[in-house]
């Protein structure tokens, strides 16, 4: 090692990864904001919206009291809802909430969920034919539900252990 000019910082080799990241739970993914809305019907429950979140941080533990958080369940808990326990039994709608669905030719359907002053979703929705009817018959009203749900293959594994939220919120449905 020989002495530096002064003024002049040494050049540093670049700093590389040699391990694997994903044993030490780092994921080599690009960071994308990944929120989804599924439209579904829960028995006993009705029309509901279950978001899914392919990355969460969330995590309940066994008894489903939430350990930690992102910044959905933060958000939607901030604004009235709850544990979701089973059997599903929806509260009565929280009038600080609101949700527009406007159903399209395409299918690709835009819903809008907020709270008072919050945007929890703006995005799209995939609706099953039916569901519609069954939040006209709920008063305009559906169940959302939030938790550490990957994919729509976990949602009942999710919600029989009691680790989601639930809100009951008003929607509009246009055309």
């Amino acid at each position: 090692m020989g002495r530096e000019k002064p003024g002049k910082p040494r050049k540093q080799p670049p700093r590389r990864i040699t391990k694997p990241a994903e044993p030490a739970g780092v994921s080599l993914e690009p960071f994308v904001v990944g929120l989804h809305a599924q439209a579904v019907r829960i028995p006993n429950a009705g029309a509901a919206i279950v978001m899914i979140q392919p990355t969460t941080v969330a995590h309940s533990d066994a008894g489903g009291a939430l350990r930690s958080a992102d910044l959905t369940e933060v958000s939607v808990r901030s604004y009235g809802a709850r544990q979701l326990t089973v059997p599903i039994t929806p509260d009565p709608v929280d009038p600080r909430w609101r949700a527009r669905l406007t159903l399209t030719a395409d299918g690709r359907n835009e819903l809008l969920i907020g709270a008072e002053d919050t945007t929890v979703y703006d995005g799209t929705m995939p609706v099953p034919d039916g569901w519609t009817g069954l939040v006209a018959a709920a008063g305009d009203t559906v169940l959302l539900v939030t938790g550490p749900i990957k994919t729509v293959a976990d949602i009942d594994n999710v919600l029989a252990a009691g680790r989601a939220s639930q809100v009951t919120i008003p929607l509009t449905v246009t055309r």
